[in-house]
C-alpha cells in the first residue's frame, strides 16, 4: 500500500493549490519596547516591564531575562516576595506562581508597597488606598484623592501624592488605619520614600523649587535637609554620601553635603544627525547597588559603573520587538526588519537568527529596500533621515538630501521602492515631494503638485509591477484630495486616476490584473463611504468599497493573484478582490507591515511581538527542462534523516533548493563545484513525513526531482 502511495505521489502534479491557514512564528529578533524599570534588592535583580504589561526579571545581572508575569507597577520584600499593582496580584515564591489579590475585580492600582511587619500588601489606586494580608481575603480601604506612590519606610507605609497642595499619608499597621503629615517648608511630597542611614529619605517641592527632606523618626516629622539646585521628581537612593534622583529621562547625583547637581544621563531631551530635536520624554529610573537603570525612548539603559558609563541593554530572552519594517531580499532570502526603537536586524535563514546591525534607540525605523546589489541597503527613518550601507549593513552613511535645503530636517521618510528599470531608488520624504536617487549623492525630485508646505501633501506611494508610480496627495489649504499616477517615475506627466475617495489614501495597490485598491485609515468625509478599502477597475471612475468599516495599514498581493489587508481589525484575504475573510489564524493582534517574499515563498507580517509567516501556494515545475543535467537523481528515496542529490554538472555555481507541497521554500545553499559528477548531501530531520521537491540550478539549466520522507 504504501509503495502505491509514493508511485501516486512522485507522479503528483506540479502546481500547488492549498492554501495554509494559519501563520507561524518565526522566532523574530530579541528584544522589546520597555516600559519601566524595577530594582529588587533583596534578590540583586531588576524587572522591566514591556508593551502590554508583560514584565520580565533578569537572574544573571541584567544579560538574559524570563518571563514573570502579566502586571506591572511592582513592590517586593525579600528575596521571593514581590506584588504588582496592574492587576492586583502577589508572589511568595519568587514570581514562580502568583495569586490574587482579594479587591473587587474593578480595582487597578497605581503603586503597591509591602509592609513586612504586618506582611499585609499596600495599593493606591485613583479612588483611595486598598490593603489585604498576603494569603488572607479580608481587605481595608480608605477612600482619598490624588494619591499616587507607595513606600514601605521601615516600621511605616509612606504614601505620597500625584497633585500639588497635598501632604503624606502614614500608616503603622500596614494600611488599615491612616494619619496625614506635612513635608514641611510648605512644600508637596514626590516620588518614593527611601530609607538610609537611620532616616527616611524625600524629596518636595515648593514654588518651582526642589528639596530634600528627612524624617529621623520613621516619618512621622520631617525637616528640610537643603534646597537643589536641580529639578527631581524622585529621589531613587540615597547611597554614602550621595544622593541619587531623576527628573523624567534625566538621572542626577548630589553630594549629600551640598554642591552642584551631576547630570549622569539625560535622555529627556535628543538632537539627531540631521539637527532634529525631540524633548520632554518621560522615562523611569531605579537603582540597584552600583547599577543604574534607566527605561527612556523604549530601551532599557544600564550603567554598572554608578552612572560613568552606559549601555543599552540586550533583552536576551524577552521575545520579539514590534516590527514596524520589513523586507525580504528577493534574491537572497535575507529578511531586513526594523524595529519601534530596538534598531535593525537582518536574517540569513528565513527567520530563525537575527543579527543586529546597529540604530538601537532610533524610533520608528520606517522604511528598507536594498538596490542594485543585495549588499546595497536603503533605510529610511522617521527621525534621522535616510541612510545606505553598501556592505550588507555592516557600516552606514547618512544621506543628506540637498534638495530639502540645510534648514529643512531629512526625517520623515515614508516609503523606498527600488526601480530596476532606472537603477533608482525611489524615496518618499512625506512632507514634501519623492526623489530619484542611484547613489544617495544626487537626489532629483519629482515635482508633485503640493498646494501647500504646511501639511504633508504626501499620504501613501506606491511603485507598480507595470512601472507606474502612484501617489496620494492631500492638500490641506484647499480640503482637497486626490490619486494621481505618473505612467514611469520619470515621466514628467502625470494624471488624477478616478473619482473622489472619502480621504486621501494611505495604501495603494496596482494589482497583477490592473485593479486599483486604496486604504483609507481615517475618512474625512464620511459622506463619501466609511474607512476600509475601496477598489477601482479601470476606466470606471467610481471606487468601490470592498472591506467597509476597518483601518488599513497594508494592502499586499501575492503571485496566487490573492490580496492581502492588514488592519487594526485583522487580516484579510481575497481570492478575486471582491470577497474578503479573515485570515489571521495564529496572528497577535498588532499586525504592523505585510510583505511577499519571493525568495522563500511566504508572506510575511511584522507585529508587536516579531515576525511571523505563512506559506503562499506556487507552482514547481517538474517536466524536464530542455538543457538540464542528463542524470539528476535523489537517494535514497524514500528517506527518512538525510538524502543525497546526485547530478551531473557541467562546472560553476550550482544552486539547490527545496520546496514544499505548497511550493514554499524550506532550504537553499549555494556552491562552487567543478565539472563531473556532484553529490550533494540534504538534511531531512526538521522535515516532517511527505513530499518535498528538490530544485537545481545550474548554467542556467532548472531542473526538479521529488522525494519523499517516510518513517
Amino acid at each position: 500500500m504504501r509503495a502505491l502511495w509514493l508511485l501516486a505521489a512522485l507522479a503528483w502534479a506540479s502546481t500547488a493549490v492549498a492554501q495554509s491557514d494559519r501563520w507561524t512564528a518565526t522566532g523574530g529578533p530579541a528584544g522589546g519596547t520597555v516600559r519601566a524599570v524595577y530594582a529588587w534588592p533583596e534578590r540583586g535583580t531588576a524587572v522591566v516591564t514591556l508593551t502590554g504589561a508583560h514584565s520580565y526579571v533578569s537572574d544573571d545581572e541584567l544579560r538574559s531575562w524570563r518571563y514573570l508575569t502579566n502586571g506591572r507597577y511592582f513592590g517586593f520584600a525579600g528575596a521571593d516576595t514581590v506584588a504588582s499593582a496592574s492587576p492586583p496580584q502577589y508572589s511568595v515564591d519568587g514570581g514562580t506562581t502568583w495569586i490574587e489579590a482579594p479587591l473587587p475585580d474593578s480595582v487597578s492600582g497605581r503603586s503597591v508597597a509591602i509592609h513586612r511587619e504586618t506582611g499585609r500588601a499596600v495599593l493606591v489606586s485613583n479612588d483611595g488606598i486598598w490593603s489585604w494580608r498576603l494569603g488572607e481575603a479580608a481587605y481595608a480601604f480608605t477612600r482619598t484623592n490624588g494619591m499616587r506612590w507607595a513606600s514601605a519606610a521601615g516600621s511605616v507605609v509612606i504614601v505620597s501624592p500625584a497633585n500639588s497642595g497635598l501632604n503624606l499619608a502614614m500608616s503603622e499597621d500596614g494600611g488599615v488605619t491612616w494619619e496625614t503629615v506635612a513635608l514641611g517648608s510648605s512644600a508637596t511630597p514626590r516620588g518614593h520614600a527611601r530609607i538610609a542611614a537611620g532616616q527616611v529619605w524625600m524629596v518636595g517641592s515648593h514654588n518651582n523649587r526642589t528639596g530634600l527632606f528627612t524624617s529621623p523618626d520613621q516619618g512621622r516629622t520631617w525637616s528640610l535637609h537643603g534646597w537643589l539646585p536641580c529639578f527631581a521628581d524622585d529621589l531613587l537612593a540615597v547611597i554614602g554620601d550621595q544622593a541619587v534622583l531623576s527628573s523624567r529621562a534625566t538621572l542626577y547625583s548630589r553630594p549629600l553635603s551640598g554642591g552642584p547637581c551631576e547630570e549622569q544621563i539625560n535622555l529627556s531631551e535628543r538632537t539627531y544627525l540631521t539637527g532634529v530635536r525631540s524633548s520632554g520624554h518621560p522615562g523611569q529610573a531605579s537603582v540597584l547597588g552600583a547599577i543604574r537603570l534607566m527605561a527612556a525612548r523604549s530601551n532599557l539603559h544600564v550603567s554598572r559603573d554608578q552612572g560613568a558609563n552606559w549601555e543599552i541593554a540586550t533583552l536576551e530572552g524577552i521575545g520579539s520587538p514590534s516590527v514596524t519594517a520589513l523586507f525580504p531580499e528577493p534574491r537572497t532570502g535575507t529578511w531586513w526588519a526594523g524595529t519601534a526603537s530596538d534598531g535593525l536586524y537582518r536574517s540569513d535563514d528565513g527567520g530563525i537568527s537575527w543579527t543586529s546591525m546597529g540604530f538601537r534607540g532610533e524610533p520608528n525605523l520606517s522604511a528598507i529596500t536594498t538596490a542594485g546589489s543585495p549588499d546595497e541597503v536603503w533605510l529610511g527613518t522617521t527621525a534621522s533621515g535616510l541612510h545606505r550601507s553598501t556592505d550588507g549593513g555592516r557600516t552606514w552613511t547618512l544621506l543628506p538630501n540637498p534638495e530639502l535645503g540645510g534648514s529643512i530636517p531629512h526625517g520623515f521618510i515614508d516609503n523606498l521602492a527600488y526601480n530596476a528599470a532606472i537603477g533608482d531608488v525611489l524615496t518618499t520624504w512625506s512632507l514634501w515631494d519623492v526623489f530619484s536617487s542611484q547613489d544617495g549623492q544626487f537626489f532629483s525630485a519629482l515635482g508633485v503638485p503640493a498646494g501647500s508646505r504646511i501639511d504633508p501633501p504626501i499620504w501613501g506611494t506606491h511603485l507598480s509591477q507595470s512601472g507606474a508610480l502612484y501617489v496620494s496627495m492631500l492638500y490641506p489649504l484647499a480640503n482637497d484630495w486626490e490619486i494621481l499616477r505618473w505612467p514611469t517615475p520619470a515621466s514628467s506627466t502625470y494624471e488624477s486616476v478616478g473619482g473622489k475617495l472619502p480621504a486621501a489614501a494611505e495604501q495603494i495597490l496596482e494589482s497583477a490584473g490592473g485593479a486599483l485598491f486604496a486604504g483609507i485609515a481615517f475618512p474625512f468625509d464620511r459622506s463619501l463611504g466609511p474607512a476600509g478599502v475601496y477598489r477601482l477597475d479601470l476606466p470606471d471612475t467610481t471606487w468601490r468599497a470592498v472591506l467597509p468599516d476597518v483601518n488599513p495599514v497594508e494592502i499586499v498581493e501575492t503571485p496566487d493573484g490573492a490580496i492581502w489587508v492588514a488592519s487594526w481589525e485583522g487580516v484579510f484575504r481575497s481570492a478575486d478582490g471582491f470577497l474578503f475573510e479573515p485570515a489571521d489564524a495564529g496572528l497577535p493582534d498588532c499586525t504592523e507591515t505585510l510583505t511577499y517574499d519571493a525568495f522563500w515563498r511566504e508572506l510575511l507580517a511584522g507585529t508587536c511581538r516579531g515576525v511571523y509567516s505563512i506559506a503562499i501556494p506556487s507552482t514547481i515545475r517538474v517536466d524536464p527542462d530542455p538543457i538540464a543535467p542528463a542524470r539528476l537523481s535523489l537517494f535514497p528515496n524514500p528517506a527518512a534523516e538525510h538524502a543525497t542529490l546526485l547530478l551531473d554538472h557541467p562546472g560553476g555555481e550550482l544552486t539547490v533548493h527545496v520546496f514544499d507541497v505548497l511550493g514554499r521554500r524550506l532550504s537553499h545553499s549555494r556552491s562552487w563545484q567543478g565539472a563531473g559528477e556532484v553529490r550533494h548531501p540534504i538534511d531531512l530531520a526538521d522535515f516532517p513525513d511527505g513530499v518535498y521537491y528538490v530544485q537545481t540550478e545550474s548554467a542556467g539549466a532548472v531542473s526538479v526531482v521529488a522525494g519523499v520522507v517516510v518513517r
